[in-house]
C-alpha cells in the first residue's frame, strides 16, 4: 500500500496536466487549424487563473513549474502565428505523437508497423520517412520546438528498429506510456524527452517501529519473491544486511538482478554491542577471513594470494563461508586456512586470522563502522575495502 503509483487521468489536476502534456499544442489547448494570437491569448488567460501559484495552497511548486511552462507554451504558439500552416500541421502532428509505441512511431512515419523481426527493413523505410518529416519542418528551424521536434522523429524511427516478440510488445511499451510519480527517471532510456512521460513527483512513507527492522528493496526478480522467501532466506542475518541482499539475489535464477537491505535499530534497543573491557580505552580484538577479486586496484603487501575471482564470486564464497560458521563456529581457524587471501592466515594455531587489538581510525571506515558494532564473539556482515571482502569476528 506504500507503493508509488502514477495519478489516474481522473486524480490528474491542472498543473499535472500541463506539465504532461506533450506539446504547446496541448497545453493552451488549441489545434493548429484554429491558431491565431486572439486566440492564444484566450486559453492563456483561462489556463493561468487554474495554474496560477499564488492562487494554490498546496503543491505549490508543481503549479509553479506548470506556469512556466505555460508561459513558454504560449510564447511557442505566438511565434507559430505568422509561420506556414503545413509546417505548423506538421509539427503538431509530430509533437503530439506517441513515438514510444510501435503502432504510434509507425503511424507517424507513414510504414508498416506490424512485422516485428524484420526491423532493419522497417527501420530503413522510416529513416527515408524521417528526412521527408526533416524537410517539411524545414520553415521552423529557427524555433525551439523544431528540436523537439526532430528528436521526436529519431525516437520513433529507433522505436521501430527496437524488435520485441508480439507476446513481448504490449507490456514493453505500457512501461514506456505509463506515467511514473518517481523521484528519477529509471531505465535505459530517459522517458522524460522529447515527450515528458514521467511525472517527476518525489514521495516518501513513514514507519514508525518499535524494534530493529530490516527493509528489503527489491526489483526485477527479486520483487517476486514472496515474504516468506524473504525472511527464511536471510534468518540467520537478522543483523547482517549485506548478507541478507545476497541471500535474496540467490534465491532467484535470473541472470542480472538487483536487491538492497537496509537495517534500522529503535531507539533504546538491546541489541547493541556490549560493553567490554578492553586492553586499552577504545580497542577490540578482531580476527577475519580475507576474500580478494580481479577488480583491485590497491597492491596489498599483506595479501597470501591475488584473487583470480570476480567481486560477485567473491562475495558468493564469503557468504557460504559464513552460513558454515553460523553452523559450526569452532570451525574458523579451519576455514580461515582454505579460504582467505591475507597472510594472516598462516599464523601458528588459534592465531590464523587474527588482526590484533585495532583502535578507531586505523582500519578502513567501512571495516571500523561494523567492527565497532560487533557483540563479542559475533561474525559481522560482508564487508567491502579496498583490500577485499571481509568476514570480521570480535573475539575481545
Amino acid at each position: 500500500e506504500n507503493e508509488l503509483s502514477a495519478p489516474r487521468d481522473g486524480e490528474c489536476n491542472d498543473a499535472e496536466r500541463v506539465l504532461m502534456a506533450r506539446s504547446p499544442f496541448e497545453v493552451l489547448q488549441i489545434e493548429p487549424s484554429a491558431l491565431d494570437e486572439k486566440q492564444v491569448r484566450t486559453q492563456y488567460r483561462k489556463m493561468a487563473l487554474r495554474v496560477h501559484p499564488d492562487k494554490q495552497s498546496e503543491d505549490a511548486e508543481t503549479f509553479k513549474k506548470a506556469f512556466a511552462r505555460l508561459d513558454a507554451a504560449k510564447e511557442a504558439l505566438e511565434n507559430l502565428c505568422g509561420a506556414d500552416k503545413a509546417a505548423v500541421s506538421e509539427l503538431h502532428q509530430v509533437l503530439q505523437a506517441e513515438v514510444h509505441t510501435r503502432e504510434g512511431a509507425a503511424q507517424l512515419l507513414g510504414v508498416d508497423g506490424a512485422p516485428l523481426t524484420e526491423t532493419e527493413q522497417v527501420a530503413e523505410e522510416a529513416e527515408k520517412s524521417l528526412r521527408l518529416g526533416m524537410k517539411k519542418l524545414e520553415k521552423l528551424e529557427h524555433l525551439r520546438e523544431h528540436e523537439q521536434a526532430a528528436a521526436s522523429l529519431r525516437e520513433a524511427v529507433e522505436t521501430l528498429r527496437r524488435p520485441a516478440s508480439r507476446e513481448a510488445l504490449p507490456r514493453q511499451e505500457a512501461l514506456r506510456l505509463q506515467p511514473l510519480a518517481t523521484s528519477r527517471a529509471l531505465g535505459a532510456r530517459d522517458m522524460r524527452f522529447p515527450a515528458p512521460l514521467v511525472l517527476m513527483r518525489p514521495e516518501s512513507v513513514r514507519w514508525n517501529v518499535e524494534q530493529s527492522c530490516r527493509v528489503a528493496l527489491l526489483c526485477g526478480a527479486t520483487s517476486a519473491l514472496t515474504d516468506e522467501q524473504l525472511l527464511s532466506s536471510s534468518a540467520s542475518f537478522k543483523r547482517s544486511p549485506k548478507a541478507s541482499a545476497l541471500r535474496w539475489c540467490q534465491e532467484t535464477s535470473a541472470p542480472s538482478v538487483v536487491a538492497a537491505c537496509l537495517r534500522f535499530e529503535a531507539k533504546g534497543s538491546n541489541e547493541g554491542p556490549k560493553r567490554l573491557k578492553q586492553s586499552q580505552p577504545g580497542s577490540i580484538f578482531l580476527r577475519h577471513i580475507l576474500f580478494r577479486h580481479q577488480q583491485l586496484r590497491v597492491m596489498d603487501p599483506a595479501a597470501r594470494r591475488d584473487g583470480a575471482r570476480s567481486p560477485a564470486e567473491a562475495e558468493a564464497t564469503a557468504l557460504k563461508v559464513l552460513l558454515q560458521l553460523q553452523a559450526e563456529p569452532q570451525a574458523f581457524v579451519r576455514l580461515c586456512r582454505e579460504h582467505s587471501d591475507c597472510a594472516s592466515a598462516e599464523q601458528p594455531g588459534a592465531l590464523a586470522g587474527h588482526m590484533g587489538w585495532v583502535a578507531r581510525g586505523e582500519q578502513e571506515p567501512s571495516l571500523e563502522e561494523a567492527a565497532f558494532a560487533l557483540q563479542l564473539n559475533e561474525l559481522g556482515d560482508l564487508v567491502a575495502t579496498s583490500r577485499g571482502v571481509h568476514l570480521v569476528q570480535r573475539i575481545g
